[in-house]
């Protein structure tokens, strides 16, 4: 899957309707107006391409469960669908300490201290 940045794609898709959408999109990046800038035009052109739109967003309590089992149950009445998940940044920040948690419990656990090793 090709790579593009917010603006590139923004500015490749300007004006541009037989532009093909990919079947998975992921948006990452610092500046959150970009983020919703580009899934919004995602969201519009594949709206008039005749999809139905479902959003998710998962916070710090939540699971991806009701994402999968929209991914995996077919639709009786929308053959295309136009699925967003937003990971909220209580959820992300709630990932990154767990992570560090671990990395820390890892390097406690591990005896080699401050090696290269660790």
């Amino acid at each position: 899957m090709p790579l593009e940045t917010a603006l590139a794609y923004l500015r490749g898709s300007g004006g541009d309707d037989r532009k093909r959408i990919p079947p998975v999109v992921v948006i990452f990046g610092p500046h959150a107006f970009l983020r919703e800038y580009v899934l919004d035009s995602v969201v519009r052109k594949l709206v008039s391409d005749g999809c139905q739109y479902r959003s998710f967003q998962i916070g710090s309590g939540d699971d991806y469960g009701a994402v999968l089992n929209e991914l995996q149950a077919p639709d009786l009445f929308a053959p295309r669908r136009a699925i967003a998940c937003r990971i909220l940044k209580s959820r992300r920040d709630k990932a990154e300490t767990s992570g560090a948690d671990a990395d820390a419990g890892d390097a406690r656990t591990s005896g080699s201290g401050g090696s290269e090793a660790a």
